[in-house]
């Protein structure tokens, strides 16, 4: 049986078992924000959150943390911007991508060798 549902960007939840549960988990953390731009920089890309595929896992009996790690967030300015947040069931935990980085539009002068 398959269980599906669409969660908003950060969710957090318990999974409760009354015996162990064996089963296949994916778990994808959030990520990264893009770069600060403006003012003549330019923001990269931000990167992707870890995914973690694990099977034959035991789930164990109680109640066990569910967290979707939410992407990082900016606004646009060149201070704000952030790493993704982890996601995690049991003890399965995937690692929030990174920010991305700054550049200078204006490139610096030209050498000759």
């Amino acid at each position: 049986m398959a269980i599906s549902r669409l969660v908003p960007a950060s969710y957090n939840t318990a999974l409760e078992t009354i015996s162990g549960l064996q089963c296949e988990v994916l778990v994808i953390a959030g990520g990264g924000s893009g770069g600060p731009g403006g003012a003549g920089y330019t923001g990269g890309g931000g990167g992707a959150g870890e995914v973690v595929h694990a099977r034959n896992i035991v789930i164990p009996v109680g109640s066990n943390a569910v967290e979707v790690g939410a992407g990082g967030a900016t606004d646009g300015s060149a201070t704000s911007f952030s790493e993704g947040s982890p996601s995690q069931i049991s003890k399965i935990t995937a690692i929030g991508g990174g920010c991305g980085g700054v550049s200078s539009n204006n490139p610096g002068p030209i050498k000759d060798s």
